[in-house]
This record gives structure tokens, C-alpha cells and sequence, in this order.
């Protein structure tokens, strides 16, 4: 869409960027192995290696790639869990006479949701590649990623941006975050702001 119609956009910023299934899921997984092996944790050790470095036909096996790349698997560093923590306070769940919230509406699952989802789509997503949708971008272009992502690696989001066209482009790295890079919404905001001016 920014390309066909770069006319309604100002920029292009994301937060935590797949960049390439084939590519990022063996990488993340092999990061996410090293990380098991140097906190000592046998059962991610195991796991990780009954399902391999993917591609995955099955749901459950890519699932085991998941856990360890992000929470609960992967331990959060304790800048990430203070933020999160953070962070979790603030989006407690509204009191249900709020206004502001659209009236009888059912109750959703935010978790039944996301799980089909990933399910429906997994196998898409190890084929996804970034570079299909070009490389020159009529619009600035930012990306902030956390350094410790193993799900969306970090090296591969820094390669692209430094790879495209664009009018300008910027990137960044949280230092002590994984995949979660909303845990930290001041940096990420701060960000935004810097290349949008907004």
C-alpha cells in the first residue's frame, strides 16, 4: 500500500520488524538455543533441538521456536521485566461502566484470538520476506528493534535498513529488550516522535 499509494503516508516506522521467515526463523532459533545453553537450561536445550531450526510443518514444533525466542522461554532482562511490569499496570483491564468503551460488545479472548491466528498463519509467515515489497520508499523510513530479539532478529532489521532507499531512514536498538519493544513505550514513542516530528 505505502508504495501504491506513498501519497497518504508521511513515513513508514515499525517496531520490532520481521524482515525474512527463511532467514530470521533458523537465525532466531539458533539464538535462542545459545541462550538456553548459557543460563543452563536443559529442558529449552531439548526442546529446541527435538524440533530444529525449522521450517515447521507443525504447529506445536513451531511453537517450541516461539517460547524460547520470546516470554515465558526466554527469561526478560531486568530492564525488560521492570518495564513490563510497568507497563502491565497501566493496561489493567477498565472498569465496566467506562464510557469510552464501545456498549455491548461480546467479551473477546485475546489469547483464543492470537492463537488461531498464529496457527492459521505460521507457515505463511516462515515464507515472508521483506525484500518483496522493494527496496526504494517514497517516504522516511524508521525501524526500532530490540537488541535481544531472537523471534524478529535484530542483525536482520539493521541489514535492511541500511539496504534501502528512502528519503531518510533511521535505526535503533532498545539494549535490554527482546520482541516485547512496547515494554519500553517512552523509548518507542521517543523514537517515533524524532522521525516524524509529530
Amino acid at each position: 500500500m505505502i508504495h501504491e499509494r506513498p501519497d497518504l503516508y508521511s513515513h513508514l516506522v515499525a517496531a520490532s520488524l520481521p524482515v525474512s521467515g527463511p532467514r530470521g526463523t533458523p537465525l532466531g532459533f539458533q539464538l535462542a538455543l545459545e541462550a538456553a545453553r548459557a543460563r543452563g537450561d536443559t529442558a529449552g536445550v531439548e526442546a529446541l533441538n527435538r524440533v530444529g531450526p525449522g521450517p515447521y510443518t507443525q504447529f506445536a514444533d513451531f511453537l517450541v521456536r516461539q517460547q524460547y525466542t520470546s516470554a515465558p522461554g526466554l527469561p526478560p532482562s531486568p530492564e525488560e521485566a521492570a518495564a513490563s511490569a510497568k507497563v502491565n499496570a497501566i493496561l489493567q483491564s477498565p472498569a465496566a461502566d467506562t464510557t469510552y468503551l464501545a456498549q455491548g460488545m461480546p467479551p473477546q479472548d485475546f489469547v483464543k484470538i492470537f492463537m488461531a491466528t498464529q496457527t492459521a498463519v505460521f507457515q505463511e509467515a516462515a515464507r515472508w520476506e521483506i525484500r518483496d515489497l522493494g527496496s526504494r520508499f517514497a517516504v522516511p523510513v524508521g525501524v526500532i528493534q530490540g537488541a535481544l530479539d531472537y523471534n524478529c532478529p535484530a542483525s536482520l532489521a539493521r541489514e535492511w535498513v541500511s539496504e534501502i532507499t528512502a528519503p531518510a531512514k533511521a535505526y535503533a536498538e532498545i539494549p535490554a529488550c527482546s520482541h516485547n519493544t512496547l515494554a519500553f513505550p517512552d523509548l518507542v514513542l521517543k523514537f517515533v516522535r524524532d522521525q516524524t516530528g509529530l
